[in-house]
């Protein structure tokens, strides 16, 4: 004997495999622009550069560090020695001697990323004119703003 509701049943399964199928590309779609274009792109290139800062820290003071990225990763930074006090709030470790800006990248809003501020700066224009060719692919927005801060424009970076 047969029971009649057996063929809605399948047909109802059916239905179902065929709407998990765009589900399933969709859910696929958002993860990959999400960590390809949004906050989730930014979580390795912030914790590169709390790395960076947090291998500094302790050093005494003194010019400009340029450091590629721990791990042998492909992101340059620059230390840039602040004057005065740090503008970031104190920690457990040794208060930043230096803020950290990535040269090669920047962030999907244009902002040049970097870790820690200085309400002044200790960098000269030579110097960057100097990194302009020991760092090719420097980021326009990076070096724009190191513009700034070398001629004395930018006292908040």
């Amino acid at each position: 004997m047969t029971q009649p509701h057996m063929p809605m049943r399948k047909l109802l399964l059916a239905l179902g495999a065929l709407m998990l199928v765009p589900m399933l590309g969709f859910g696929l779609f958002f993860a990959w622009t999400m960590r390809s274009h949004g906050a989730l792109a930014e979580v390795p290139v912030r914790a590169a550069l709390i790395d960076v800062d947090l291998l500094d820290r302790g050093n005494p003071p003194g010019g400009p560090v340029l450091m590629r990225q721990p791990g042998g990763g492909e992101l340059m930074f620059l230390g840039i020695p602040g004057a005065g006090p740090s503008t970031m709030e104190p920690g457990n470790a040794p208060p930043p001697t230096r803020a950290w800006l990535v040269l090669n990248e920047h962030a999907p809003d244009r902002q040049v990323k970097q870790r820690g501020g200085f309400r002044a700066y200790n960098l000269s224009c030579t110097y960057v004119e100097q990194l302009r060719r020991e760092v090719p692919d420097m980021d326009d927005y990076a070096r724009a703003r190191l513009e700034q801060i070398c001629r004395g424009r930018d006292r908040h970076a």
